[in-house]
């Protein structure tokens, strides 16, 4: 009769556990995929009843009829901030900003070639110019981008992008 050593032992008994832990991982996992399929077609299902509902009046109805019926917090993840009106906003954003930017206003977005003077960061007091613009319609409305190419007191050359949002804060329009 063969006698198994210490460590043919412990080996024995890492494997087995090893094995444990692989089974138990395989089956949450297979739970897990099913579960997200599910969710996702119950996620298609809300967006159908949500966009029938909203072919039968405006927004502001569908809101109401939310409202009527208390489905307001549970359908707030399917809902767009156009759609949710003067309803409390969502959670504050790590800089203590809000959700709540405001869309910017097409007439107000700068052209090609205006002169600016960074306020702050790594760049202030650089000045430059709009090298380039990247407007995209985006969830909160339009979203642009400013492509800069500077010049530092120094004589430096850098190129940044900033966010229209940033306007007033970290960089201005210079005066002609």
């Amino acid at each position: 009769m063969e006698t198994k050593t210490a460590g043919e032992t412990e080996e024995t008994f890492f494997a087995s556990e090893l094995r444990s832990a692989l089974v138990e991982y395989r089956r949450v996992h297979g739970e897990i995929c099913r579960l997200s399929v599910e969710r996702n077609r119950k996620a298609r299902l809300v967006k159908g009843l949500l966009a029938v509902l909203r072919l039968k009046g405006d927004d502001a109805s569908l809101l109401a009829l939310l409202q009527r019926h208390g489905l307001v917090e549970l359908a707030r993840p399917f809902l767009t901030r156009s759609r949710t009106g003067s309803l409390p906003q969502g959670p504050a954003t790590r800089n203590g900003g809000r959700h709540d930017r405001k869309p910017v206003d097409p007439a107000g977005v700068l052209t090609k070639g205006t002169r600016i003077r960074m306020l702050s960061g790594a760049y202030a007091d650089f000045t430059g110019v709009v090298a380039s613009i990247q407007a995209r319609s985006g969830r909160r409305g339009l979203d642009v981008t400013y492509f800069l190419t500077l010049s530092g007191p120094d004589g430096a050359r850098k190129r940044t992008s900033v966010k229209h949002g940033t306007l007033g804060r970290t960089w201005a329009v210079a005066e002609s």
